[in-house]
C-alpha cells in the first residue's frame, strides 16, 4: 500500500513539475521570439518570476522523496549511503 501511494504521488508530482516547466518555457521562448522581431514586451519581469517559482516548486515537490530516501538510508540502513552522504555534504557547503 505504501509503495502504491508513493508511486501515485511520484507520478502526480512529476507530471505537475513537468507541466509547469513546459508552460514556463513556452512563455520564455515566446518572449525570446518577440524580442527578435520587435521591442521587448512589458511582461519580462513576470517571466523571471515564473522561472523562480517553477524552480522552487520543483524543489518542494522533490522534498518528500529526499526525506524518504534519507530515512531509508540513515534510519533503516538501506542502500545508497554514498549518494545521501554526498547530498548532505553539498547542503552543508551552501
Amino acid at each position: 500500500m505504501r509503495v502504491a501511494c508513493l508511486s501515485i504521488f511520484w507520478v502526480v508530482a512529476q507530471t505537475m513539475g513537468l507541466m509547469f516547466n513546459a508552460l514556463v518555457h513556452v512563455f520564455m521562448y515566446f518572449y525570446f521570439a518577440l524580442t527578435v522581431y520587435m521591442a521587448p514586451p512589458w511582461w519580462k519581469k513576470f517571466i523571471t518570476t515564473g522561472q523562480i517559482i517553477q524552480f522552487q516548486s520543483s524543489f518542494v515537490l522533490a522534498l518528500p522523496f529526499f526525506y524518504i530516501h534519507l530515512k531509508e538510508v540513515y534510519v533503516e540502513g538501506g542502500p545508497g549511503c554514498e549518494v545521501c552522504y554526498m547530498f548532505v555534504m553539498y547542503v552543508k557547503c551552501l
